[in-house]
This record gives structure tokens, C-alpha cells and sequence, in this order.
């Protein structure tokens, strides 16, 4: 009732919400972009599962991105220091842009078959995969024989009330449940 009547009575209230949303905004984009990432990195296997079955292919082993600490590795020295950390990387091969940094790696223990000829001692990016690279790029190399499936569910623990029924969310809610497969 105070704040409905502040901005009843003069504009200013309303003019300061305004300037204090936009600083809001402005200020925490960076921050509510990585908390937004970061939920939907945990709500990604509600909503999507990952079916099918290994080809071999070889797809997931060429063209590889390797992400360390959240960061998409693109430099020789990075390359170099992790190879230093963990020598299993060494079984990687850069291979360069146009522009001197990392475009992407292969895998030198991919045989003809496109089998992995040091599976037991494979690193975590390879034993982790399809899930590992669903979780950093949100889709799966195509070919390669798993695929990402949307989870079917229903909407669950909402009753329509009063205040629903007057926005129209029982509608809208209703709409998005029709078009949602059994």
C-alpha cells in the first residue's frame, strides 16, 4: 500500500525503480549469466537424457575440444603445461588455425578400426564422454550413435488458483500441456 501510494502520488518512485533495475541489471549480467549457466548445466539431464549406442566411429575422438578448469584449451603453452600435469594428454595432437592458436585435437591412440588402442588407461575426457561433451557444448557429435532425447513429463504440484485464472496462466499452462507428448 506505501509503494502504490508513492507512485500515486508523484512519478518518482516509479523513476527511481527504473534507475535502480537498470544498475541492477547492468551490474550483475556477468554474475546472473554464469549462475544461469550453471542451472541449467544441473537441469539439463531433467529435461534430456542421452540414448543409443557407441559406432565407432572415431567422431568423438577427432575434432576434440579440451576443456580445462571450465576453459576451452587454445594455446600451445596451455597444452604444454597440462601435458607437464597429467602426461596421459600427450596422447593428444593439436591441430591449428589459421591464427596460431589450437582449432581443435585428435587423438593418436584411435586405431584403423577406430578403436582406442590404451582404453583402460583412456583419460577422464574420454571415459566421460558422450555426458562430458553434452555438458560443455549441449549436443553430441553427430555419427557417432548416441543421441540426445528429450524426457517426457508432465507438469507436477501446480494448482490453478484465483490469481493464476486471472493472468491467464491456467490457459497458458493448459496450451503448453496439450503440446507436450505422453
Amino acid at each position: 500500500m506505501f509503494f502504490e501510494s508513492l507512485r500515486v502520488r508523484d512519478g518518482v518512485w516509479f523513476r527511481a525503480q527504473g534507475l535502480i533495475l537498470i544498475f541492477c541489471v547492468v551490474y550483475t549480467i556477468p554474475y546472473f549469466r554464469r549462475y544461469l549457466d550453471a542451472i541449467w548445466d544441473l537441469l539439463k539431464f531433467e529435461v534430456y537424457y542421452i540414448g543409443g549406442a557407441c559406432r565407432h566411429s572415431g567422431m568423438c575422438c577427432n575434432g576434440l575440444s579440451l576443456v580445462i578448469q571450465g576453459a576451452r584449451m587454445d594455446t600451445l603453452s596451455q597444452f604444454d603445461q597440462v601435458q607437464t600435469q597429467n602426461p596421459v594428454y600427450r596422447r593428444f595432437i593439436p591441430h591449428m588455425d589459421s591464427g596460431g592458436e589450437i582449432d581443435h585435437f585428435s587423438c593418436r591412440c584411435l586405431t584403423s578400426d577406430n578403436r582406442c588402442n590404451d582404453y583402460e588407461n583412456r583419460p577422464k575426457v574420454c571415459r566421460q564422454y558422450p555426458t562430458s561433451a553434452f555438458i560443455q557444448h549441449d549436443h553430441i557429435i553427430s555419427g557417432c550413435g548416441y543421441k540426445v532425447m528429450r524426457r517426457s513429463f508432465r507438469w507436477a504440484m501446480w494448482i490453478p488458483g484465483p490469481a493464476d485464472r486471472k493472468l491467464g496462466l491456467t490457459d497458458a499452462v493448459n496450451r503448453i500441456d496439450s503440446l507436450m507428448p505422453d
